[in-house]
C-alpha cells in the first residue's frame, strides 16, 4: 500500500481509503470487508453521521474496537473522518422533537420534508457527541462540514451577494466552533466536504475555497482548517480542469496544495452526467448469450409464468388482493420484454433486479409452495426459479457487455497518457491510480462493501504513481 501525508495534519494515510456511504453494522459482509482492509494496510476510513442513519459509524466502532482489543491495529495509527450537516432519519426525528419542545436548532435549511440541513454550532455539538458514541471513540481525527452548499440550493434570498455573505459567515461560525472542539480534544482537525469545490465559479452553488481560506487567514481563532473533500472521476474532472480560483487562474487542487490542505477525493468510480450515474468499472459477464437467445429465454420463462398462473393462482381460494399479488409476481418475463430498452444501463438494472424483481420472485415461490404443499408444484417452482435466474443473469450480462465496451475509450486514453504503465489492469484500478498520481490528492475514497472489492482496491493502492498526471486531468 502506498501512503501520502494528509496536508497540515501531518498524518500518513493510505492512498485508498475505506468509504462507508452504504455500509452498516447489520451486514456481515461489510464487517468482513472493513476488517480485510484494515488488516492489509488501509488506515483511512471516511464516514458520516447520516450514512445508513448512523449504522456506518456503528460498524466502524465495532470493527475497530475489536481489532484494537485483539492487537491487530492501533487506534492512533488510524485516521477516522466523519461529517455533520444532514438531518435525516433519526437525526430528523430528534430535530422535530426539539421543535415540539420549543427548543429547535437554529439556522436549519429545509431541503425537503424528509431532508433538512444544518451546520449551526448547537447541531454540530450534538452530532459530534452522537458520532463519538457510535464510533466508541474518544476523538475523531478529521471532522468535516457535510455539503454546506445545500444552503445555497435551498435558501431564498432576493440578493445573491447577501446570500453568499451569509453562507460564508455560517461556515466561519462553524469553523470557530470546531476550534473549540479541537481544544476540547473531541476532534483533531476539521474541514469541508463539498460537491461544488470543483464546479465552474459562475454556478449558483459553487463553494469557493479561496474565500474560505481568506476568512480563515483573517480570523484569530481558525487554526486547524486542514482538509477538504470533493468528487472527481474520469467523467467529472473539474477539480483540475476548472480554473475557478484566484480570478480564474488556478484550480481548487492547486490552491489546496499551496495552503497545505489535505485533499480527499470521493466518488472516483461513479460518474454522473445528466443526473444519471455511470459506473467507471467493468461488470462481470456471467452468461454468454446473444440478445436473440435472451429473447427466446424470455418466451420460455413467460410460458412457465402463464402455466403457474392458470393452474395454481386462478383456482386458488384466497383473497383477491393476494391473488393479484401472485399474478404480479409471476410477470418477470413480460416486464423484461416490455421494458428491455428502458434500462439506463447495468447499474440501473441491478438496482431494479435486487430491489424489485428478485424479492417478488422469492415471495411467490415461497407462498405458492406453502399454499399447496405439492411435490408436483414444487418441481415446477424449482424449474421456474432456475430458469428465471438464468434469464436475469443473461439479461444483466447483455447490459454488462454493452457497458464494458463503453469503457474501452477510457482504457485507451489512460494507456496513451501513461505509456501503458497500467496496461492489463481493470479500469477501476486505473481510474483510482490516476487520481492518486496527482501530487495534490492525498487519498481516494472507495466504498468497498465486500472482500473482492477490497482486494481490487488494495491492488490499486499499490500501483506506482504516474509522473505528470496533471496533463491527463486537464481535458
Amino acid at each position: 500500500m502506498n501512503y501520502k501525508t494528509l496536508g497540515k495534519t501531518g498524518r500518513k494515510i493510505s492512498v485508498t481509503g475505506f468509504g462507508t456511504y452504504r455500509v452498516s453494522y447489520m451486514v456481515r459482509s461489510h464487517e468482513e470487508a472493513l476488517t480485510r482492509a484494515l488488516s492489509n494496510g488501509v488506515n483511512l476510513i471516511d464516514t458520516s453521521a447520516n450514512y445508513t442513519d448512523g449504522g456506518s459509524e456503528m460498524l466502524i466502532g465495532n470493527v475497530v474496537n475489536k481489532m484494537v482489543v485483539e492487537g491487530e491495529v492501533k487506534r492512533e495509527d488510524l485516521v477516522i473522518v466523519s461529517k455533520g450537516g444532514y438531518l435525516q432519519g433519526g437525526n430528523l426525528e430528534s430535530a422535530r422533537d426539539r421543535e415540539i419542545a420549543g427548543n429547535p436548532y437554529s439556522e436549519v435549511v429545509v431541503c425537503a420534508p424528509d431532508l433538512w440541513h444544518c451546520i449551526h454550532p448547537d447541531f454540530l455539538n450534538d452530532q459530534i457527541s452522537h458520532s463519538l458514541e457510535r464510533l466508541k471513540m474518544d476523538y475523531i481525527d478529521v471532522y468535516l462540514l457535510h455539503n454546506p452548499e445545500y444552503f445555497l440550493n435551498y435558501s431564498v434570498y432576493d440578493d445573491e451577494g447577501e446570500q453568499l455573505n451569509e453562507y460564508y459567515y455560517r461556515i466561519q461560525k462553524a469553523f470557530e466552533y470546531l476550534e473549540a472542539e479541537v481544544a476540547r480534544g473531541r476532534i483533531r482537525s476539521y474541514g469541508i466536504s463539498s460537491n461544488t469545490f470543483g464546479v465552474p465559479a459562475n454556478e449558483g452553488d459553487f463553494t469557493s475555497l479561496e474565500r474560505i481560506l481568506s476568512l480563515a487567514h483573517h480570523s484569530e481563532i481558525i487554526k486547524n482548517f486542514s482538509v477538504i473533500q470533493f468528487s472527481m472521476n474520469l467523467m467529472e474532472r473539474g477539480g483540475w480542469a476548472n480554473l475557478n480560483q484566484a480570478g480564474g487562474t488556478k484550480n481548487v487542487l492547486t490552491l489546496a496544495a499551496e495552503n497545505n490542505l489535505g485533499v480527499l477525493i470521493n466518488r472516483p468510480l461513479n460518474g454522473i452526467k445528466k443526473d444519471r450515474l455511470f459506473r467507471l468499472a467493468e461488470f462481470e459477464v456471467t452468461e454468454d448469450r446473444t440478445e436473440e437467445e435472451v429473447d427466446l429465454l424470455i418466451e420460455s420463462v413467460k410460458a412457465k409464468e402463464i402455466e403457474l398462473k392458470s393452474e395454481y393462482v386462478v383456482p386458488l381460494q384466497a383473497e383477491p388482493s393476494e391473488k393479484r399479488a401472485f399474478v404480479d409476481c409471476l410477470s418477470t418475463a413480460s416486464l423484461l420484454a416490455e421494458h428491455k430498452k428502458s434500462f439506463h444501463g447495468v447499474t440501473h438494472f441491478n438496482e431494479i433486479n435486487s430491489q424489485f424483481l428478485i424479492p417478488k420472485i422469492n415471495y411467490v415461490l415461497s407462498e405458492l409452495d406453502k399454499k399447496y404443499d405439492s411435490d408436483s408444484l414444487r418441481k415446477k417452482l424449482n424449474s421456474y426459479g432456475v430458469e428465471v435466474q438464468i434469464l436475469l443473469d443473461s439479461f444483466r450480462s447483455i447490459l454488462a457487455g454493452q457497458h464494458n465496451k463503453k469503457l474501452k475509450a477510457y482504457h485507451k486514453e489512460i494507456d496513451k497518457a501513461t505509456g501503458g504503465i497500467y496496461s492489463g489492469q481493470p479500469l477501476s484500478r486505473k481510474a483510482v491510480a490516476m487520481l492518486n498520481s496527482l501530487p495534490q490528492v492525498s487519498a481516494t475514497l472507495i466504498g468497498m462493501r465486500n472482500i473482492e472489492y477490497v482486494d481490487d482496491m488494495l491492488a490499486a493502492g499499490e500501483l506506482e504513481a504516474v509522473v505528470g498526471a496533471e496533463a491527463f486531468w486537464e481535458g
